[in-house]
């Protein structure tokens, strides 16, 4: 099956990676969700859903949340850099 567009049909832009979307993709991989998170993290249930809204964690938390969610060095500044 041909996944290209057919000639003289614009292409589809990709969806823009957000750091939301990353921390959605990687609590679902985890299969965690923002309660449980926040439990292990012991912060409150609605700033990990600020997070994954896109807001950007303390720097005190990226390490333990990468580690709770089991995301690589790579994947972590993947994560950092989006927007």
């Amino acid at each position: 099956m041909d996944t290209q567009p057919a000639a003289g049909e614009p292409r589809k832009p990709n969806p823009k990676i957000t750091r939301g979307y990353l921390l959605r993709l990687y609590m679902a991989r985890a299969d965690m969700t923002a309660i449980q998170v926040a439990e292990r993290l012991e912060c409150d249930p609605a700033t990990v859903q600020r997070w994954a809204r896109g807001a950007l964690p303390s720097l005190r938390v990226v390490v333990p949340l990468a580690d709770l969610l089991g995301i690589s060095d790579a994947e972590l500044g993947r994560y950092w850099r989006a927007s």
